[in-house]
C-alpha cells in the first residue's frame, strides 16, 4: 500500500475511534507515524465514545482521576500567574525589556531587525511591547508570510493583518514545498516581521547582550 493510501486509511480508522494501537497494528507503522499524522484529526463525539468503551473501567476511572487533579492544579497555577502579571506596570521600561529578551529568542540577529513565529499570540505581544518601547513607522513594517501550497492565502494574508496591523498589500507571501501528507488543520503559517532600523535592533541586541552579564555576574 502507498504512502497516501496509507495515511488516508489511518485517518480514516482514526475517524472511526480506533486507537492508535489498533490503527498501528492493522496498517503496520511506526508509533511515531501514527501519532504524527493523527494528532490534529478531529474525531466525532461516537468515535471518542467508543474509545473510552474499549478502556478497561478501572483505567477509565484512573485516567479521570489524574486529569481532574491536573486540572486542579492547572487552576492554582492560573491564578498565581494572573496575580503576578497584574504585579507588573506596562510601561516603556517594562516593555523595551520584555520586547528585547522576545527578539533574544526568535529574532534574526542579522540582515535587519526580523521576527518570525507561527504563533499569533507570541507575535502579537512583540509587535506591541515594540511600538510602546520605540516611536514606530508603521509605513516601514512589513511581512513575509511563510505558507503551504493547501493554505487559504487571502484568508491568511487578512488573518495575519488582523493580529499584526500590518496593512494586507505589506504582507508577501512565500509557499514552502508540502507532500500533503503533514496537512495541520488551524496552522496559520509562519509570519516573519521585518521593520529595517538599524537603531532599534542595536538597542535590542545590546539590552539581551548586557542583561546576560548581569544575571551571570549576579550567579
Amino acid at each position: 500500500m502507498k504512502k497516501q493510501q496509507l495515511f488516508d486509511k489511518a485517518v480514516k480508522l482514526r475517524q472511526q475511534g480506533k486507537s492508535y494501537k489498533e490503527i498501528r497494528a492493522e496498517l503496520s507503522i511506526a508509533k511515531s507515524t501514527a501519532h504524527k499524522w493523527l494528532r490534529d484529526v478531529p474525531i466525532s463525539t461516537d468515535a471518542i465514545q467508543r474509545l473510552l468503551n474499549a478502556q478497561r473501567i478501572g483505567g477509565a476511572k484512573g485516567i479521570l482521576s489524574i486529569h481532574s487533579k491536573i486540572a486542579e492544579r492547572n487552576k492554582i497555577i492560573t491564578e498565581n500567574a494572573k496575580k503576578q502579571i497584574s504585579a507588573f506596570q506596562i510601561d516603556k521600561n517594562f516593555s523595551t525589556i520584555i520586547c528585547s529578551m522576545l527578539y533574544w529568542a526568535e529574532g534574526a540577529k542579522k540582515c535587519g531587525l526580523k521576527f518570525m513565529n507561527s504563533d499569533p499570540g507570541m507575535v502579537s505581544v512583540f509587535l506591541k511591547l515594540l511600538r510602546i518601547a520605540f516611536p514606530i513607522d508603521e509605513n516601514k513594517l512589513s511581512a513575509t508570510l511563510h505558507l503551504h501550497e493547501y493554505h487559504d492565502r487571502d484568508k491568511q494574508i487578512a488573518y495575519w493583518s488582523n493580529i499584526t496591523g500590518i496593512k494586507s498589500e505589506k504582507i508577501k507571501i512565500y509557499l514552502k514545498k508540502n507532500t500533503g501528507l503533514n496537512k495541520r488543520p488551524g496552522y496559520p503559517g509562519c509570519i516573519n516581521i521585518q521593520y529595517y532600523d538599524s537603531r532599534i535592533l542595536t538597542h535590542l541586541q545590546i539590552l539581551y547582550t548586557e542583561f546576560v552579564k548581569v544575571i551571570s555576574l549576579g550567579a
